[in-house]
């Protein structure tokens, strides 16, 4: 008997779960984008599918991540809209974002967390570099060498 309860309560939190499955969640409408200007707006959207008849999204909450720390949430918003939700939090240049997804179906039941990744690239202001070139400036010089590295390249 002890057994049966336990496997009982186990399966019950799964029968809330929405027989919904998001198939595309997307930033600034690109699957997982990199370089992303940290100065633009950035919205999130995805799609949607259901085995059930006649399902439909009733609320979203959409939640930004900057490592494991969450930065921003929209909170529980009731609303089928799933085009162009914007961010509303800030962001920093050349850093790593996640955003999680949960939607909710027209029977009040919760998905699976949809997540996707993205970084944002550097400011304008933020580039410090002068041009390699000849000292008149007007050919280019093709500039080759090997270089050995003492640690393991962590992004390029």
């Amino acid at each position: 008997m002890k057994r049966l309860l336990t496997f009982v309560f186990a399966i019950l939190p799964l029968a809330a779960l929405a027989n919904v499955e998001i198939t595309s969640l997307r930033v600034n409408g690109l699957s997982e984008p990199t370089g992303v200007d940290p100065t633009a707006p950035v919205s999130f959207s995805w799609s949607a599918k259901s085995s059930d008849k006649g399902a439909s999204q009733l609320a979203y909450e959409v939640s930004v991540y900057r490592g494991v720390i969450r930065i921003w949430s929209s909170g529980y918003v009731k609303s089928d809209k799933s085009i162009s939700i914007p961010y509303e939090g800030r962001l920093l240049p050349n850093c790593k974002y996640s955003v999680d997804l949960r939607i909710w179906d027209n029977k009040n039941r919760l998905s699976k967390t949809a997540t996707a990744n993205w970084s944002t690239g550097l400011r304008a202001e933020d580039w410090k570099a002068e041009m390699i070139g000849t000292k008149e400036g007007t050919c280019p010089v093709n500039i080759r060498h090997t270089v050995t590295l003492d640690k393991k390249i962590k992004r390029a």
